[in-house]
């Protein structure tokens, strides 16, 4: 209520942490909390409104309360009133300030929604402003110096293997936003971490979990494939073992079930081949 209480508020402004929640449904495979249609227009006009390739004409007229992006600099700004009345001194405080936390947090959700481009621009952006001969690349500063939010960071990286886990249902799973044919990240779980890789050539796609510490308890390994791979077919090893496993195909990917479960140790490598059934 504007009357009652017009101080911090924003109105119609956009926001550019509305969706925090859905992007933290993303990175934990929980799927859409709202209509997916209306979850991508509003980053669309975050991405729209609140991002500058330039800071300077906008904080020429709206002023920042503190400095973090200078003019000739690109940022995400926290809020902007494109289609509505700035409320000025009674808008929200931070208004018009670039945090690389709500940056980070946008960027790894615009990734999950396919708008990579878009995400790795804002990535690029912090990278560009921090830069060791202009700030302090130890210190991307996220509304103070060292400021927890800045870890969101960790989001993007995620959000770029398309990486999901679920520790007591035993499922691992990755979704490569960029260089699906070459592709390689490092990944945490539970209790232990290790290297994916997965690489597409002749028709054929070969991925691999090198575990390097610990051990991983898997029960289903999700892994996105070709549309073109029609009834595909796959073999497993362990090792030097081959090791039985169902294929269930799903939308744009297929999920590998193990029954029994299977587990692996440090310094051992699970391997898949999966390619599109020899016509009959």
């Amino acid at each position: 209520d504007l009357a009652e209480h017009p101080k911090d508020q924003y109105d119609g402004g956009c926001l550019s942490d509305q969706m925090f929640g859905q992007g933290w449904a993303c990175q934990l495979a929980l799927g859409y909390l709202y209509p997916a249609e209306q979850v991508q227009a509003a980053l669309r006009s975050v991405w729209k409104y609140n991002w500058a390739p330039d800071v300077g004409p906008h904080n020429q007229v709206h002023k920042p309360l503190r400095v973090f992006a200078v003019p000739g600099e690109a940022g995400l700004f926290t809020c902007t009133w494109p289609k509505s009345r700035h409320l000025g001194d009674n808008a929200v405080l931070y208004k018009n300030e670039v945090w690389t936390g709500i940056e980070y947090q946008v960027a790894g959700h615009l990734i999950w929604e396919g708008l990579t481009d878009e995400g790795l621009s804002i990535v690029r952006a912090i990278h560009e402003r921090y830069q060791p001969d202009k700030r302090n690349p130890y210190n991307e500063v996220e509304c103070g110096d060292h400021y927890a939010r800045a870890l969101a960071s960790w989001g993007v990286f995620t959000a770029l293997s398309g990486f999901e886990y679920h520790g007591p249902r035993g499922r691992i799973g990755f979704d490569p936003r960029v260089t699906p044919d070459d592709f390689r990240s490092a990944f945490t779980a539970a209790e232990g971490w290790g290297s994916f890789q997965q690489q597409r050539r002749g028709g054929v796609q070969k991925d691999r979990i090198y575990l390097r510490y610990g051990r991983l308890r898997l029960k289903e390994w999700a892994l996105a494939i070709p549309e073109t791979f029609s009834r595909p077919v796959a073999r497993v090893r362990l090792g030097d073992a081959e090791i039985p496993a169902t294929l269930r195909q799903t939308p744009g990917g297929c999920v590998l079930v193990f029954d029994p479960e299977i587990h692996l140790g440090a310094d051992q490598v699970l391997d898949v081949e999966i390619a599109p059934a020899a016509a009959p």
